[in-house]
């Protein structure tokens, strides 16, 4: 299993370089599954779209993007052919409601389970945890989604564009759930390969 839990993204050169190293594949060659549920205000669409220039960048070819929003979740046979899987950042709430309603939350499990490598960016990394309720003092939960569970694949939960003003925000949770908040910047990315824990 390889996560690559971000705040921003492949918009770092460390965390890029790392990633790349990691990843060793042909990215010409690459398909990616582009999540952008969390995604609805304009600011939130800008960063959807530097996040794809991103992947762009490195040689992933337009045609290669499977792009997912909402509704029907992608074919079997399409998700069969995913390499990478990208989620991008926005309103977390929505972004669970969203996989959890097409069931694409439990092919996500599934894929990166069996290896597909995974980046998040933001609301792509709290949603991998065992609970959102991180994200409550920023992003609205006006659809009301009382299951904050998410995917549960690792064991902490992440705040992202961490600042010293979030840490009693952080401690509060950590107190109240029980598991650790791992606290990154919007210059860090924490790496999950197999079971080694790594800050970037």
């Amino acid at each position: 299993m390889k996560l690559l839990l971000t705040s921003t993204g492949l918009f770092n050169k460390n965390i890029r370089d790392k990633f790349i190293e990691l990843f060793a594949k042909n990215f010409f060659k690459v398909k990616v599954l582009f999540i952008v549920s969390a995604a609805e205000s304009p600011e939130e669409k800008w960063y959807v779209r530097q996040s794809k220039e991103e992947l762009l960048e490195l040689g992933i070819k337009e045609d290669n993007f499977v792009i997912y929003h909402k509704g029907e979740k992608p074919s079997k046979d399409v998700l069969d052919s995913i390499d990478l899987i990208y989620v991008c950042g926005g309103n977390t709430f929505h972004l669970l409601e969203e996989l959890q309603k097409s069931g694409l939350d439990k092919d996500l499990i599934e894929m990166i389970k069996n290896g597909i490598f995974y980046i998040g960016a933001s609301a792509g990394s709290i949603i991998v945890t065992p609970n959102i309720k991180i994200a409550e003092p920023w992003d609205p939960n006006d659809r009301k989604i009382k299951d904050l569970n998410g995917l549960g694949l690792v064991d902490f939960t992440v705040s992202p564009h961490y600042t010293e003003r979030e840490d009693a925000t952080a401690k509060n949770l950590e107190d109240e759930l029980g598991i650790e908040v791992k606290r990154i910047t919007d210059n860090q990315a924490i790496l999950v390969n197999g079971n080694e824990i790594e800050l970037l």
